[in-house]
């Protein structure tokens, strides 16, 4: 055997265990099914969720025949026909006798040969889903969340079950939507929440000075290290650790950071010692994460590792029915706050803020909020009151000409967005829903000047 041949098995073997990790750790059910409806593989969600050993299940019948025998001939002619199923929904009485309601998919099982046989079975558990639908009508917070739409009522629910395992979670969302409260709600709700929780804004760093804070370092490890320092996995011990911004850190600390995913343990700088770490990993970032492993400036590998589960945050303007409840929430923070005689918010406002595109999100909406308690006295919120943004009707008037919102293009988008704001990089990073930082690094990048 070549050196090449060695390296394609050890690539394919490491590539095996990591989707056997994701396989093993998604919070929906999903079991592998042959033509006859034989059990041919399951993961952990769905071994769970019907109380049952692998054992008993591989290679026999008896799932469809006992568990989910309404769904045995809508299987059967699935297969037939070679037509998957979509988001069929369908309810049932578990073991411990409570009515549980599923969402089912499928898609065609092909094997090595590319024949069609058998099908992969998906099952979304959205039981808890519905309760909180009927909880929120009347408790729209959720933790320091706050919403009603429906995304977010999916994002409440994906919390409270990634919040039951260690595995770690990788939230993605714009700039300002939420992503740090998504992650203290995981944390506050696991059985972690008695130990710290460490935030790192990855982006905030140079590459020497992220390696000393997530890792530490011992005396004498560079100019200027005059003790040892513990590093933040150290001080998340027995806790959770955010990586804010994670696709922001450089190729090096990448592959340290895959070693303390993959061994549990973590090395000073300057040190060789290794120390046991026992530590939830949750991340964030305000991009494509995928897209970075396409583009081969993140690790695919680390990719994995990071995205056992992934939480995407919706964007203000893709929650419109929020903006409003979430206009008050702020009014009444700024009033406990400030204690000024505002008593609401005016109607002609109200619209102002609906119809606005909100390129900064929640965080932009409070913060217009706290602009309006500046300028208004007492009575009512005005629309002279708000930003000039929100006014104008949401875009710099050259946006509209630049066609930004129809741009997919990233290059061409951050050049138009850059031409309408006449080089005004922190106007220009608002709109486009990035920091500064990110946009500088995105236009040193393409060569934008």
């Amino acid at each position: 055997m070549t050196a090449d041949d060695q390296s394609r098995i050890e690539s394919c073997l490491a590539l095996k265990e990591n989707l056997e990790a994701v396989f093993n750790s998604v919070y929906d059910g999903i079991i592998s099914l042959d033509r006859d409806l034989n059990v041919i593989n399951l993961n952990e969600a769905a071994r769970r969720f019907f109380n049952v050993t692998r054992e008993e299940v591989l290679g026999r019948k008896c799932f469809c025949d006992e568990m989910l025998a309404d769904l045995k001939d809508i299987l059967l002619d699935a297969i037939h026909k070679k037509e998957p199923i979509r988001n069929f929904s369908f309810k049932f009485i578990d073991q411990a006798g409570d009515e549980r309601t599923v969402i089912i998919s499928t898609s065609i099982l092909r094997d090595q040969g590319g024949e069609e046989g058998g099908v992969v079975l998906i099952i979304h558990d959205v039981s808890e889903a519905q309760n909180l639908r009927k909880m929120l009508g009347e408790h729209p917070a959720y933790h320091k969340l706050i919403g009603r739409n429906r995304r977010m009522q999916e994002v409440y629910t994906l919390i409270d079950k990634v919040s039951r395992s260690d595995a770690p979670v990788l939230i993605e969302g714009q700039s300002g939507s939420g992503k740090g409260l998504v992650a203290e709600a995981i944390h506050k709700k696991s059985s972690r929440s008695g130990g710290p929780f460490v935030k790192v804004n990855c982006a905030a760093l140079s590459e020497s000075l992220l390696d000393s804070e997530l890792f530490g370092h011992v005396k004498g490890a560079y100019t200027g290290a005059l003790r040892d320092r513990m590093g933040r996995f150290e001080l998340a011990q027995k806790g959770a650790i955010f990586l804010d911004e994670i696709g922001e850190i450089p190729p090096l600390t990448q592959i340290k950071l895959l070693n303390v995913l993959q061994d549990k343990v973590i090395e000073r700088l300057g040190d060789t010692e290794k120390k046991k770490v026992d530590v939830r990993v949750i991340s964030a970032t305000n991009q494509r994460l995928k897209e970075l492993v396409d583009k081969k400036t993140f690790r695919d590998d680390l990719y994995y590792r990071l995205k056992v589960v992934r939480i995407e945050l919706p964007p203000l303007r893709e929650r419109v029915d929020d903006i409003n409840l979430l206009a008050n929430h702020f009014i009444k923070t700024q009033l406990a706050e400030t204690g000024r005689p505002i008593t609401g918010i005016s109607s002609e406002a109200q619209k102002l803020l609906m119809k606005y595109r909100w390129p900064g999100n929640v965080r932009e909406l409070e913060n217009a909020i706290a602009h309006a308690f500046a300028l208004c006295d007492k009575g009512m919120i005005l629309p002279e009151h708000l930003p000039e943004e929100i006014t104008r009707g949401g875009w710099y008037p050259a946006m509209a000409e630049s066609g930004l919102e129809s741009i997919t293009d990233e290059k061409s988008r951050i050049a138009a967005a850059l031409e309408a704001t006449a080089g005004q990089k922190t106007k220009a990073a608002r709109i486009l829903g990035v920091n500064r930082v990110t946009l500088w690094r995105k236009m040193k990048e393409y060569g934008l000047s």
